[in-house]
């Protein structure tokens, strides 16, 4: 398993000391499966009130598309990249097909991480994420105490901050009781003025 990690390496050096060339894929994707959020995080390059200007793109697509996901992991596969994160411009637990998606890139032979605020990890959306074959369930909190919370996320209702926690705390027990090691959970929490 290491030789062909250190063969890709490889590769990735020799293309950027070509310069004109690459000799492999990426070792990894992120993708954006959907636009829509439901709250507002204030350090969001996407949905705070304080970015500059908007995002590129046609802001009609909501929704990363099921044909085009399939297209994406043909082509992962030819360029032998092991991984993708799913995450960036929205919540991607708000996407209507978000199971499949993962199934779908599970099935392309990739390791899939998925980046969420954790405020609709209610007890269905756990359970599924429990048996999906995600690999890595990283879940974003900016805040730690109700009151961190109700200042950092105008448009959140305060009962999602224990949402979130309950949500973490039944996927850890469910795959204790289940005894399986993933997905594995990582909270991430940005220091900013409010938290620090």
């Amino acid at each position: 398993m290491v030789l062909p990690v250190i063969i890709k390496r490889l590769k990735l050096l020799m293309g950027l000391l070509h310069g004109e060339r690459t000799y492999t894929g990426p070792f990894y994707a992120d993708i954006d499966i959907t636009r829509r959020c439901n709250i507002r995080c204030p350090g969001c390059p996407y949905q705070s009130s304080k970015t500059k200007g908007p995002v590129p793109g046609d802001h009609s697509i909501k929704d990363l598309d099921l044909e085009l996901v399939d297209r994406i992991c043909q082509g992962l596969s030819r360029l032998k990249t092991s991984e993708v994160f799913l995450g960036g411009e929205g919540e991607p637990l708000l996407h209507p097909h978000l199971f499949k998606i993962i199934s779908a890139f599970k099935r392309a032979g990739l390791k899939v991480q998925l980046f969420t605020n954790g405020t609709l990890l209610n007890e269905e959306n756990t359970r599924k994420l429990t048996v999906s074959g995600l690999d890595v369930l990283r879940v974003s909190m900016w805040a730690s105490t109700q009151h961190e919370y109700e200042k950092l996320y105008a448009r959140a209702r305060p009962e999602q901050l224990q949402t979130t926690i309950n949500g973490v705390k039944l996927l850890t027990s469910l795959k204790a009781e289940n005894k399986q090691p993933l997905p594995s959970v990582i909270l991430t929490q940005p220091l900013n003025s409010y938290n620090s």
